[in-house]
């Protein structure tokens, strides 16, 4: 298993494992969890309640589930599919989190105005973590 820790407060995790599990944690209360599996799953969860989530299965389905709650409004959350299979998933007007997935079995998670964060994992099975 691989572990990269942004910086002396764990403020982000990224975790790879025998079954191409890639999970994002934001900070201590996992805010973000991105895991992809071998069902070609994307499993996007905003907090404790899960009250996001992001799915992407084998038939192209995209589904997207809204917590108990209303506290995310409609023009909050942008997810799109296209022919060319990316999913996008944007938290604000200012696109603070975006997770991607591809024809290449990238996925890449920008966190903040200026995509200081990137996590890709291709099919190589490397995960590469970049910081501007």
């Amino acid at each position: 298993m691989n572990k990269v820790m942004h910086d002396e407060t764990d403020m982000i995790k990224v975790m790879h494992d025998e079954t191409n599990m890639i999970k994002v944690m934001n900070d201590e209360t996992d805010m973000i969890q991105v895991m992809h599996d071998e069902t070609e799953k994307i499993t996007v969860m905003h907090d404790e309640t899960d009250l996001i989530k992001v799915m992407h299965d084998e038939t192209d389905m995209i589904k997207m589930m809204h917590g108990e709650t209303d506290i995310i409004k409609t023009d909050m959350i942008k997810v799109m599919h296209d022919e060319t299979d990316i999913i996008k998933m944007m938290h604000d007007e200012t696109n603070m989190i975006q997770v991607m997935h591809d024809e290449t079995e990238k996925i890449m998670v920008m966190h903040g105005e200026t995509d200081t964060i990137k996590v890709m994992h291709d099919e190589t099975d490397m995960i590469k973590v970049m910081h501007d």
